[in-house]
């Protein structure tokens, strides 16, 4: 994580680092022990939509990556 937040550092604007950093917390957050499988990813999209109420295009923009 401290490597990625770095090169977001280094490529970004502070306010798109804390939202794409903040994005990234919430999924590490919600995987725990979990392996990263698709099985997972629409787990964690349902996560966003459920628990989270989060809007479609906030779940497509936090999910659209790891599609």
């Amino acid at each position: 994580m401290t490597q990625y937040k770095k090169y977001l550092e280094d490529n970004y604007t502070k306010p798109t680092v804390d939202i794409y950093f903040k994005d990234i917390t919430i999924f590490n957050n919600f995987l725990k022990d979990r392996e990263i499988n698709r099985s997972t990813i629409d787990e964690f999209k349902t996560y966003l939509m459920e628990e989270r109420k989060v809007s479609i295009g906030y779940k497509n923009k936090n999910t659209v990556i790891l599609e």
